[in-house]
Formats: structure tokens, sequence, C-alpha cells
């Protein structure tokens, strides 16, 4: 089966909105498939780029590790979401790393195929709304980061990891590392929201979540005269 038909949800993302769908098909014909069965490191950090990928199925964490040996998780990335555009196209070495979650799909792309795509104006235009998207996250998260309490912040990273599963599969000291807390404030937390109806904890330990019961109860948050910010 092509990729084009077996991956027909890719044409919504917002990298493929618009594109003429002969040219959006051939594109995505033209990409290797990844399966991750288990965490698979896609792209190095600081290594040359040789391809840009585009999620199809599961999630994928970008993170960069400062000078300091620092890891910071820039983000999680789900279907539809582009990776590595930006190294190819500036011909700079890969800015961050990025882990296939298990169960993940993706599709790679070559430099010199993305390249030549990307000459299409309307690709052109889906890239610069990305970078804005993007930009516009890193704004929403510095403003949860530095106005938002520790209940809230938890709650925003539970809702951003869970965005496209509806599921939380990381566990407690990876939230608490997200959030800027401990371990047991996160477990605290967790069980407020769960006695909320907010969440509901697994079997095997993910976390279900309740986005509708999520945002209302952020939205509580904010009627209590606490900055809410909307993911």
């Amino acid at each position: 089966m092509k990729l084009s038909t077996k991956h027909q949800n890719l044409r919504r993302s917002l990298f493929l909105n618009g594109v003429e769908a002969g040219r959006a098909k051939a594109f995505l014909d033209g990409c290797k498939e990844v399966v991750s069965l288990s965490a698979n490191e896609l792209l190095s950090e600081g290594a040359e780029p040789h391809s840009v990928i585009l999620v199809a199925h599961g999630g994928v964490e970008v993170s960069h590790v400062t000078s300091h040996g620092h890891k910071v998780v820039v983000n999680h990335a789900g279907p539809g979401e582009l990776l590595g555009d930006v190294e190819v196209l500036g011909q700079t070495p890969n800015l961050c790393s990025c882990i296939a979650q298990p169960n993940s799909v993706t599709l790679h792309c070559s430099s010199i195929q993305f390249r030549e795509f990307v000459m299409d104006p309307d690709v052109m235009r889906n890239l610069a709304l990305i970078q804005a998207e993007r930009l516009m996250r890193g704004i929403r998260f510095k403003e949860i980061d530095q106005f938002s309490s520790v209940r809230q912040r938890v709650g925003h990273y539970i809702g951003h990891l869970s965005r496209f599963s509806g599921k939380v599969s990381h566990n407690q000291s990876y939230l608490a590392n997200l959030a800027g807390c401990t371990r047991q404030t996160v477990n605290r937390e967790i069980k407020a929201l769960r006695d909320a109806g907010v969440v509901l904890t697994l079997d095997n330990g993910e976390l279900q979540v309740d986005h509708q019961a999520l945002l209302e109860w952020l939205d509580g948050m904010e009627e209590q005269g606490v900055v809410a910010v909307r993911l």
C-alpha cells in the first residue's frame, strides 16, 4: 500500500494543508516509513541533518542538552508535526535530539526531496505558519512556567502530553522535571486530579485524561484569580 493511502490523515496536517493533491501524494509516497516499536532516536543533536521527519502516529520527544548538561524538553511532537526542517533548510547541525516513543510511526523525507518540495509557494506558506505556531507554543509555555502555580503547571503538562492519545505514559519523575517540582508534588496533584474526575490511573500506570474536564478544571483556577493558560 502506498504511504499516501496508508497515511491519508497527514493530508490534513498543517504542513500539507492546501497543497495540490498530486504533489502532496507524491511527497508522501517518496518518504520512507519507520515504525518504532520501542524508544528510538530518529535525529541526534549535533549530527548533520540528512532527512526531515513527519510524525504519522504516536509521539516524538524533542529535547536539547544545554552547555551545563541540562536536558531541556522542547516539545512532544504528535501526528502531523514536522521535525528537522529548520536544520535541513539552514544546513546546520541538528539542534535537538528526537526520540520516537514506543509504537510510533514516522515518515522520513531526504534533504534533497524536501528542498525541492518546499519550492512550492503553498508549502512555503505552510512552513511559515509552522514557525509561527512553534513561536506561540514557546510563548505559552513560557507564560505557564513563569506565572502559573505548581498545580496548574502539572495540569497543563498532563494536558500537553495527552493531547493526541488521551493518555500519559510518562512517569511522575518525568512530569516533575517538566513542571519544575518534586515527584512527591506530582503525586499529590495527580491525586487531586483523580479525585476531581479529571484523570484515571490505568492498571499499567498510564494516566487516562478527560480533556474537557481538564479544561474546566483549569478554567476553575482562572475563576479563582489564578492565571490559566490554554494549551
